[in-house]
């Protein structure tokens, strides 16, 4: 007799399984970002995150049309990390050093290029299709800060973050920073419950949690039932 093993999954990845990763991948973009804080970590075609802070509840560039700025949403940073979402803005790094430029496909409606525009009287940030000098920035870093400037433009031309919207200014408003993504598996726990199965004496154990990548040994403690002989936990 096999005794019954349910899983109560908790973010819908079934004891780590290759395809439940997928799934999840697939469902929420659920990639693990890791602060940066050196040029030596600017490499084309990585995928980068503009944020507000660099620990707890912090402010990401949204995927969310604001118009001619950039909208945040918020993500939790723990130990330099966070686990992106669908409705954070993936940014992938191109060109080189000094002229770096940021492309998403990720935009709400479209895909383009991060963009301080040419009007130098408004502090714009947007998203645009054509490839120009106001997609153009140099990136360097200033007590962890990311300090990014487009390189098109003389003024309102500094990226920042200013009350849930990130744009292009002069000066002031507060720092922002760059996360570049990992081959990290996003931690992935479920609760694993045992069902005693119609058992004649004694109880089905206590829950477990499964964490992805660690193992997990099944209780030892059985129930059992009058004329079967257990054979193991089955799900």
């Amino acid at each position: 007799l096999g005794f019954g093993l349910a899983m109560a999954i908790g973010v819908g990845v079934g004891l780590g399984t290759k395809e439940a990763r997928k799934e999840v991948k697939a469902a929420t973009d659920s990639t693990v970002y890791k602060l940066i804080t050196s040029t030596a970590d600017l490499e084309a075609g990585k995928s980068y995150v503009i944020t507000s802070g660099t620990s707890g509840s912090v402010k990401a560039m949204s995927t969310e049309s604001n118009g001619n700025n950039r909208k945040t949403v918020d993500v939790t940073v723990s130990d330099s990390k966070f686990t992106s979402t669908a409705d954070v803005l993936r940014l992938t790094l191109g060109g080189e050093s000094g002229a770096w430029t940021f492309y998403t496909e990720n935009y709400a409606g479209a895909a383009g290029f991060l963009n301080a525009t040419s009007t130098t009287s408004s502090n714009y940030l947007k998203v645009v299709a054509k490839d120009d000098d106001y997609n153009k920035f140099t990136i360097a870093f200033n007590e962890n800060a990311a300090v990014i400037t487009c390189t098109g433009k003389s003024t309102r031309n500094i990226v920042r973050a200013n009350n849930g919207i990130i744009s292009c200014y002069t000066s002031d408003q507060a720092a922002v920073y760059l996360f570049k993504e990992t081959n990290e598996v996003p931690s992935t726990d479920c609760t694993v419950t045992y069902q005693a199965n119609n058992a004649t004496s004694g109880t089905a154990p206590a829950s477990q949690t499964k964490t992805y990548g660690v193992n997990l040994t099944l209780s030892s403690s059985v129930p059992t039932r009058t004329g079967y002989t257990f054979k193991g936990w089955a799900t």
